[in-house]
């Protein structure tokens, strides 16, 4: 964790141009093909989301986070209180909670 709980910026600027890359991913997924555009809110927007989840709540802690953050911790969307995403076997799964 970084000291009197600043942001990691270096962490946090790794974490979000992961998130960018999804997001590049997803674009060019559509640009190539916009029929695709369901799957890809289904699949690269969810797992968009939750890489900005991750980004925002690890910010302050930086690459420990995995090993010392409760999963729903890193993942929950707090700027989105009533989103919820989690990793599964096969992507990413967000769900919204209306009245969460």
């Amino acid at each position: 964790m970084t000291q009197n709980g600043k942001i990691d910026a270096e962490w946090l600027l790794l974490t979000l141009n992961d998130a960018a890359e999804e997001l590049a991913h997803a674009i060019n997924l559509i640009e190539e093909d916009p029929r695709k555009a369901e799957g890809v809110m289904e699949h690269e927007i969810t797992a968009l989301y939750a890489k900005l989840n991750y980004a925002v709540n690890s910010a302050r802690v930086g690459p420990q986070a995995a090993e010392i953050m409760d999963h729903d911790d890193r993942n929950a969307c707090h700027f989105l209180p009533d989103v919820f995403c989690q990793r599964r076997s096969n992507g990413i799964l967000c769900k919204r909670y209306p009245g969460r």
